[in-house]
């Protein structure tokens, strides 16, 4: 029920996006002269006024904390350096409210000695509301899509009080998840510092796990003069 209601989520979004283009472009259509005179130029807002800015991020990722191993003695992940660049850009809804339609690659790295290559792209849509001028919270939802690749075989891993065998893939394998995002965006223009969660099963507490990521993005004005 809860990938309906995410999936649901993710059209409304793109037809509302699709929605604004339209009318930013038959407004600009409509308003256009046939003619422009050499010594003027047209308001830049009058062409697109829902889009505001390009944003170009990279941070870092933690995947699942807490329940990620990360040695033999069965210690656990509470941050990890997995890097991500990314891309997005923000339409505006209202004086307070943007769409905010993003693009995230993680870099793709080797589990540990296991061997196991991993991909992830990050398909998210938020809903950011503007409390202050240097404050946005962001609600939200990402499509993960993560690629796998490994060697084959098995692994015994120490958790602690015995071992562990972990079977690894012998051939490219892609899951795709769902996620819930919560997060806030901190304002120092034309930069912003943003902690964001991912929230996995978000409505069932036996599957319940959560990833964060911290990072950093730069923002292109587009009708800065």
């Amino acid at each position: 029920m809860l990938k309906l209601l995410l999936v649901i989520f993710l059209y409304a979004s793109a037809l509302y996006a699709s929605s604004l283009w339209a009318q930013s472009f038959k407004k600009s259509t409509a308003q256009a002269p046939a003619k422009v005179p050499s010594n003027t130029s047209l308001n830049s807002h009058e062409l697109s006024p829902h889009f505001k800015n390009l944003g170009f991020s990279f941070g870092t990722l933690t995947e699942f904390v807490g329940l990620t191993q990360t040695n033999e003695d069965g210690s656990r992940d509470r941050f990890a350096f997995n890097p991500y660049v990314g891309f997005s850009t923000d339409i505006e809804m209202n004086q307070s409210w943007r769409f905010v339609p993003e693009l995230n690659w993680v870099l793709p790295r080797t589990a540990g000695d296991s061997g196991i290559t991993k991909n992830l792209f990050m398909f998210r849509a938020d809903f950011g509301h503007h409390l202050l001028d240097e404050l946005r919270l962001r609600y939200g939802t990402s499509l993960m899509v993560l690629n796998m690749r490994g060697r084959g075989g098995t692994q015994e891993v120490e958790n602690g009080n015995g071992t562990s065998t972990f079977y690894l893939p012998s051939e490219s394998q892609t899951a795709v998840n769902h996620t819930l995002d919560l997060g806030a965006d901190f304002y120092l223009l034309p930069f912003s510092v943003r902690f964001q969660t991912f929230i996995y099963s978000a409505f069932n507490n036996e599957r319940r796990q959560w990833s964060y990521a911290l990072g950093v993005t730069y923002f292109y004005d587009l009708w800065k003069k």
